[in-house]
């Protein structure tokens, strides 16, 4: 699967585009390699989730999403919240993923679907949300949202309690303390 309507500079909004050197690559494709003719075993392959889900399957990138790493690390405490998003359960050969996110404007889910396309840098590493292991969730739920915010330059600032909301459709709100 191929998403040609959202990849390259759209996708990047501007945001390390114009250095030229940024690559998409299949998740499948990043990291070491086996050896060519090696045998490959079960260990080998990606995973959607690898063990269990928790806040340690996630390592920001070089973008300012801090905001929704720390809302996916909250989630991440209650797997369920991060299972219930993916519409495609398991890893998917194809590439192509299916994310349900509430769209707060709208007051409605949307259907977000990516390719397993990564933006990665000249040493193929990803630009953004890195991988833990062979686990995928974290950069393809990265990747949804910043389809459906418009572009990864999009995800450069934000709210923990916005990423929560998008995430699980649950009303959410901030206290402040003023003197």
């Amino acid at each position: 699967y191929h998403d040609a309507e959202w990849t390259g500079a759209t996708a990047l909004g501007g945001k390390d585009g114009a250095k030229g050197n940024v690559q998409w690559v299949r998740a499948c494709e990043i990291g070491a390699s086996k050896p060519a003719g090696a045998k490959k075993t079960i260990a080998d392959k990606y995973k959607l989730y690898e063990g269990k889900i928790e806040p340690a399957d996630l390592c920001q990138g070089a973008i300012g999403d801090c905001w929704l790493v720390a809302a996916l690390a909250s989630a991440a405490e209650q797997p369920m919240s991060i299972r219930n998003a993916f519409l495609t359960p398991e890893y998917n050969p194809l590439g192509r993923y299916d994310v349900r996110l509430y769209d707060p404007e709208a007051q409605d889910w949307v259907i977000i679907t990516v390719d397993d396309k990564i933006p990665v840098d000249s040493s193929k590493q990803p630009l953004y949300m890195k991988m833990n292991g062979k686990e995928l969730w974290a950069v393809m739920l990265e990747k949804a949202f910043a389809k459906f915010c418009g572009s990864y330059a999009h995800l450069d600032g934000g709210w923990a309690v916005w990423g929560w909301r998008v995430l699980t459709g649950d009303h959410c709100f901030r206290l402040s303390l003023e003197n």
